[in-house]
């Protein structure tokens, strides 16, 4: 399992699967991000999609890089820009891909788990 559906799961939020993509219903991404930030992951970027004639198209103005913001201190900035970002949308019938990272570490590199080295 990937960390959307980690998050996902850990708040009850369904995903639908398209393709590659993991998609959460706008409805349920307040709670998603929530749980993100209690779990210490990071939001890279969303981007929105419409389900038109059983088509998934994708939405311009509803896309959103958060990549480039600091989060050698944390995730709070990505998780408050996410909501910010999905509070200025009119629409609220969109899909959303969240692209998500652990926890930066100090050094601002993605923290990694420690291997198990034990035998």
């Amino acid at each position: 399992m990937g960390l959307v559906a980690d998050v996902a799961q850990s708040v009850a939020v369904t995903v639908h699967r398209s393709g590659s993509m993991e998609l959460s219903a706008f409805g349920g991404l307040v709670t998603f991000l929530g749980a993100a930030r209690s779990l210490g992951i990071c939001v890279l970027g969303l981007e929105g999609f419409r389900v038109s004639d059983g088509h998934v198209v994708p939405v311009m103005d509803a896309i959103a890089d958060l990549s480039s913001l600091d989060r050698s201190a944390g995730c709070d900035g990505t998780i408050a820009e996410a909501l910010r970002f999905l509070s200025s949308l009119g629409e609220t019938d969109l899909l959303f891909d969240v692209s998500l990272e652990k926890t930066p570490s100090v050094s601002g590199e993605c923290a990694r788990e420690a291997p198990d080295l034990r035998t």
